[in-house]
């Protein structure tokens, strides 16, 4: 379950942690309801390092779904802002946190570090083209996004955030050998069969299973 931190009324400050570690497959730091993040009101770790931080992005510290988060060591936890906007997958770095805000196509395998979809755009892919998400990161928001490459592999613990009022449906199928957790909450559908072998996590929001028997595969022969 998710570590949530919450903000009243008030002058603000700043709540500063010796460390963290995410303890589980659905651990998480959770920080919606927290005003004026980095700036009002501070979250700080004297050590950071248990926020995991990939390229600059933390994939599994969530603070309200229009960007993702990072760490300052002046501020705190604040907005992800180093995003590829190029909004050409192909040409991304493998480092590259992208932000894809037009309908956009995968035609060449790839790595990137992290995708947020906004606005209601497409991201599919021609061919049987591979897309590595390294973070395991991927955002939705601003409306009905789509995710239609055929495979996305995951290297460490997947984590969708769906912001709320926005859904994603994910067509193609998330691979490997890792857990997989839903946050944040808006809607994720399941369109295609899922053959990820880990655990699932609904940290908050809907998960809808729509690819019928078996939408998360089950190698050892029982049905969901």
């Amino acid at each position: 379950a998710p570590f949530r931190i919450t903000t009243s009324a008030g002058t603000g400050g700043t709540l500063t942690f010796a460390s963290i570690s995410f303890g589980s497959s659905g651990s998480a730091l959770d920080l919606n309801g927290v005003t004026g993040l980095g700036s009002t009101n501070k979250v700080k770790f004297t050590t950071s390092t248990g926020l995991g931080a990939s390229n600059g992005m933390l994939a599994r510290a969530f603070i309200g779904g229009n960007d993702f988060a990072a760490y300052d060591p002046t501020n705190g936890v604040v907005a992800f802002s180093a995003y590829n906007t190029s909004n050409n997958i192909d040409t991304a770095a493998a480092a590259d946190t992208l932000k894809i805000t037009t309908g956009t196509t995968e035609t060449l395998t790839k790595t990137v570090n992290a995708v947020m979809l906004n606005g209601g755009v497409t991201l599919s892919g021609t061919g049987l083209p591979v897309l590595t998400v390294s973070s395991g990161g991927i955002l939705a928001n601003g409306g009905a996004n789509t995710l239609s490459v055929p495979d996305i592999a995951l290297t460490t613990t997947g984590t969708i955030q769906v912001a709320s009022g926005s859904s994603l449906n994910l067509t193609g199928s998330l691979t490997g050998a890792q857990t997989f957790s839903k946050a944040l909450p808006g809607s994720l559908t399941f369109s295609g069969t899922q053959y990820y072998t880990s655990t699932t996590n609904v940290v908050d929001g809907t998960l809808n299973l729509s690819a019928g028997l078996n939408t998360i595969y089950n190698a050892s022969g029982g049905s969901l």
